[in-house]
């Protein structure tokens, strides 16, 4: 099957234009770039301009940091980039109005000099650990132009190379510093108590952004990308403002002592944080500002608690956008005018009251206003009344005319295919999205007033697949252990009963004797490697005795990272483990003999695998967190599309490497495709020294990845083994599809029982097809205009059958007369160990409600009115059903179920999409599932998708709910159709006059010239049909 790529955008009729409309004179497509935006986008000759521009800047910024150039005096009022360098010259900070701030510095390796910086490119997918670890330079413009300064000082100085520079000046080459300092300094303070400071650890230096004395944060926000999960509670946030209670059990227990208790002060910063910290910088090279107190954190105060007679200040909200559209507005540099004298939208009379514009006028202002038909009508019958245009008839019975001829009229307008999709993120037909954002929300209409929907459906059932096949810890008990260690926190002492002592003790005993040498292919070999593997890491970091030692248990994880609050140090009296990490059972004896049993009832962490006396308590935390992503991903969790769209060949090189025992030097070079995989290459990074020493943590860390690279195709061959004859016909019949695939396929199909009705639409020739889609899309509840039907919708009827059984039981019971553990038992019966515990919400009044689709950039592409509680297993059928190949990444709320609900029911299907399923950010902080499903752990895919658009759609319709609840079900499918088709045309109105606000804009005029062109009516005089 080819796909077709994108070559203009469609018509009414599905067909699509030559080329793209012609956009009118002195409009942008460029979107508008918020704070945080990365680098622009230049050609050759623009990139050569402002690399050359820069470096002549940074290079001032070098001899000023050197202290052998006197920085410039800085003038109020001011304008350009704020170019300061690191105290020493370790680094140079930039800032400008058009970009996001950042650092670059530079560091000699053993064949050359790199240069790196902070950005991580335009896409937010380059990761400089990686870079600085590997010794090559980061790709982006402003590495490059701080390459071309050290060139140039090299030429000042007389030097012969640039690391002859470095040798002469010291300080500039990063690779001198001790790579577990961490330092800070204050580059630049802002209004309001704000700073931006710079933050060294590990060889890299990042950007933290401090927040203003009045906003709701109170942490520093970090803007380095690895951190983007726990950008203010990271080692980089915490090294610009400490935590309140010190670091707890982090600390150095012969420094510290046990009086910390743990860091308070903090909280996981949303997606929507502020990422640049201000406006345009004020000189062109500036000497490092002197320290200042910032001003006291104040809140703003209450409406009621200000002072009488002071002006009262309205926020920028949509309530006073929709006041704002009934008055003239002077944003541009024309006024734009609101009677609507150019197109007659208030010309009440007697021979305009029926007409299209009037009905036009009332449907757009319920969209518009969030109202209702009853409220919208009721305003125009008061106004024809009051303008003498109907003065015989009751006002009543005008505003129920007026509100019968307002639905009916909605049910004729033709939605374009053009309104439901986004030019800027389609792929081709095959994909027609790469990324697709899913979420349900709770707006239906009354139960008594629906229906049953009329679909095409097919029965794929869930092959029963255990979930312990895809566990490198292959026992549920076990990874139920490693769950409670990991949440208990650093310093607490777990206890474990008797059945998870006798788990752990088989656990334990993996690691004494190490499997041969074999191949993953083999399953055998397989279970084996990875359970090994899992056994060595948890007996490197983890003791466990038969005697409590005097742990104090920390509280449980609640940031966004799950890294765990500081708690008192642990004793000195511990099993005393070797400062290498090496694997091994736990022994009571001299012959090795493994404990019994009851020296399994306490764990704690070995404090001397994460850190010694020499080493910060900020750095032994930042060393925990990582671990505990690293034990959460591998270890304690399944591992099924950890690697989703990575090269296979690359990661098989790299596994087999560790398992050899090669040094880091060699397997280095084999690292490109993970190192923006961020729950991998953090601990690589962190454990590389210790591999070097240890050959048994080197082999373990390339059979638990080597595991995970094959885990999906065992997954798959299970299920080969166990489907029946309707999953094989399933996948035989519909591997390769496309629209007229499926049309054949309807047409062979049984009529119907009852004759469907006529669509009842007139319309031109060139919307005929639109207008029967439009007829099934009220008939199945599915409004996908832009995306064809391809497949039956998948359906399980096994499944379906149980939950009705379920449900009729539940009602036979009496909720009241339960307690509300036992209640939760209920719900979370169907669920295993693993899952995360969700339950959708339904309603005994209402339906369930609507399940939104929308591009990452947030154009709504289409909806599905739901008749069951929302369900994993839904989104998976609606995708199979609209798209040839999956999108290659789907975020959803509980898309840790929607992984393995696929993985059971079309695994074929995922492994040819390459799919990859993430949580969007907006509901990762409340899951305590895999990282694997953290989007923010896959910069590379997810850097610039923004996950939480479904949610910003729900608030456009939520004003709205008590007007679409009273509705039937046509009417609702009709309405929500509209609602969404107006959205989606105000956000490309936006993106095409690159302004943020165009409500007080005339929008037909727009509709017309971008996306329809033609005239619906029979009979029209326009400019159209002349």
């Amino acid at each position: 099957m080819r796909a077709e790529p994108m070559v203009g955008t469609r018509g009414p009729d599905g067909t699509r234009a030559a080329s793209p409309d012609p956009l009118p004179s002195g409009a942008s497509r460029a979107r508008s770039r918020g704070v945080g935006a990365a680098q622009q986008a230049f050609d050759v000759e623009g990139r050569a301009a402002f690399v050359a521009a820069l470096s002549c800047q940074l290079l001032d910024a070098l001899l000023v940091g050197l202290d052998l150039v006197l920085p410039d005096v800085e003038l109020m009022g001011r304008k350009g980039p704020v170019i300061v360098p690191v105290p020493g010259g370790r680094a140079v900070f930039v800032r400008s109005a058009t970009e996001a701030p950042y650092v670059v510095w530079a560091a000699a390796t053993k064949t050359s000099v790199c240069t790196f910086c902070s950005c991580g490119t335009a896409s937010k997918d380059e990761n400089v650990g990686a870079r600085v670890r590997s010794s090559k330079s980061s790709t982006c413009m402003h590495a490059e132009a701080y390459s071309q300064a050290l060139q140039q000082a090299v030429k000042h100085f007389l030097c012969s190379t640039t690391r002859a520079l470095l040798r002469l000046y010291p300080a500039i080459d990063n690779f001198s510093v001790n790579a577990l300092h961490v330092d800070t300094f204050m580059m630049q303070p802002l209004p309001d108590g704000a700073a931006i400071h710079v933050v060294g650890y590990n060889h890299i230096w990042c950007i933290v952004h401090t927040p203003g004395a009045r906003t709701r944060k109170t942490r520093p926000v970090c803007q380095h990308v690895p951190c983007r999960t726990r950008n203010s509670r990271c080692l980089h946030s915490f090294a610009v403002k400490p935590p309140i209670g010190g670091y707890g059990g982090f600390n150095n227990p012969a420094k510290e002592g046990a009086e910390n208790k743990g860091d308070d002060d903090g909280g996981a910063a949303s997606e929507n944080s502020d990422q640049n910290g201000g406006a345009e910088g004020e000189a062109r090279t500036a000497p490092p500002p002197a320290a200042s107190t910032a001003p006291r954190r104040r809140r703003p105060a209450a409406h009621a608690a200000k002072k009488k007679g002071q002006e009262r200040v309205y926020l920028d909200t949509d309530y006073r956008r929709r006041a704002r559209n009934l008055l003239p507005y002077k944003e541009c540099a024309e006024i734009v005018r609101f009677d609507g004298s150019d197109y007659g939208l208030f010309a009440y009379n007697a021979e305009t009251i029926y007409t299209r514009t009037l009905l036009d006028v009332i449907l757009f202002t319920i969209i518009s206003t969030k109202s209702s038909i009853s409220a919208a009508t009721a305003v125009s019958a008061f106004n024809l009344h009051c303008s003498g245009a109907v003065h015989a008839n009751d006002s009543t019975q005008t505003r129920q005319e007026l509100s019968y001829a307002t639905d009916q009229y909605s049910r004729t307008l033709i939605v374009p295919r053009s309104l439901y999709r986004c030019v800027d993120c389609y792929h081709c037909s095959e994909t027609p999205y790469a990324a697709v954002v899913a979420d349900g929300q709770t707006i239906g209409i009354f139960r008594e007033a629906s229906f049953p929907f009329e679909k095409d459906t097919i029965n794929v059932p869930t092959i029963p697949i255990s979930i312990n096949d895809a566990c490198a810890a292959f026992d549920p008990e076990v990874r139920l252990c490693v769950r409670q260690r990991l949440k208990a926190g650093y310093s607490a002492e777990v206890t474990f009963n008797k059945a998870e002592q006798k788990a752990l003790s088989t656990f334990a005993s993996l690691s004494d004797v190490a499997p041969a040498l074999g191949v993953h292919t083999d399953a055998e070999y397989r279970k084996k490697a990875g359970s090994w593997a899992a056994s060595i890491f948890w007996c490197s970091f983890f003791a466990t005795t038969a005697e409590a030692q005097g742990g104090n248990d920390d509280e449980e994880l609640t940031d966004a990272s799950r890294s765990p609050p500081g708690s008192p140090p642990p004793p000195k009296a511990l099993l005393s483990p070797s400062p290498t990490l090496r694997g091994g059972g736990v022994a009571d004896d001299a012959n090795g003999a493994v404990q019994s049993t009851a020296g399994f009832r306490f764990c704690k962490v070995i404090p001397e695998a994460i850190g010694g006396d020499d080493v910060l308590p900020i750095v032994r935390r930042e060393r925990w967190c990582i671990l505990f992503d690293f034990f959460s991903t591998f270890v304690a969790e399944p591992v099924i599309g950890i690697f989703s769209g990575c090269n296979v060949d690359e990661l098989t090189e790299l596994s087999q490497a560790l398992i050899d025992g090669k040094k880091q030097e060699q397997w280095n070079e084999n690292t490109t495709g993970i190192q923006s995989l961020h729950v991998v290459w953090p601990a690589l990074d962190l454990l590389a020294d210790s591999m070097d020493d240890d050959v048994e943590l080197s082999r373990a860390m390339g059979e638990l990845i080597l595991f995970a690279v094959h885990t999906d195709l065992h997954m798959e061959a299970l299920w080969r083994c166990r489907m029946n004859a309707e999953a094989l016909r399933f996948e035989a019949d519909w591997t390769d599809t496309d629209a007229a695939k499926f049309k054949e396929w309807q047409l062979r199909q049984p009529a119907p029982a009852e004759p469907r009705l006529p669509s009842g639409l007139v319309s031109k020739a060139a919307s005929a097809g639109r207008a029967d889609d439009q007829a099934a899309e009220i008939r199945s509840g599915v409004v996908m205009p832009d995306l064809d039907q391809v497949r039956p919708h998948p359906t399980d009827n096994v499944a379906a059958a149980a939950a009705r059984a379920a449900r009729d039981k539940e009602k036979q019971t009496n909720p009241t007369k339960k307690t509300k553990r036992k209640r939760a038992d209920m719900e979370n019966g169907g669920l295993g160990d693993d899952d995360c515990r969700h339950a959708f919400i339904t309603h005994n009044v209402f339906t369930p409600g609507v399940v939104s689709y929308l591009c990452p950039c947030g154009v709504l592409i289409g909806f599905e009115v739901l008749e069951t509680a929302e369900s994993s297993a839904g989104i998976v059928a609606a995708l199979a059903a609209r798209f040839p190949r999956l999108p290659k990444t789907v975020y959803f709320d509980t898309a840790c179920q929607s992984s393995r609900n696929a993985t059971r029911r079309m695994p074929w299907l995922v492994r040819l999409s390459e799919t990859s399923w993430a949580l969007d950010r907006f509901h990762a902080v409340a899951h305590k599932c895999s990282p694997l499903f953290d989007a923010n752990n896959y910069p590379e895919r997810s850097g610039l998708h923004k996950t939480s658009a479904a949610e910003n759609r729900h608030s456009l319709n939520k004003p709205l709910k008590s007007h679409l609840t009273y509705l039937g079900q046509d009417r609702f499918v009709v309405q929500m159709r509209l609602i969404g088709a107006i959205n989606n045309l105000l956000i490309l109105y936006r993106r095409t006059i690159g302004k943020s606000d165009v409500r007080h804009r005339p929008l037909p005029s727009f509709f017309h010239s971008h996306l329809v062109s033609q005239c619906e009516r029979v009979v029209c005089a326009c400019q159209s049909q002349r």
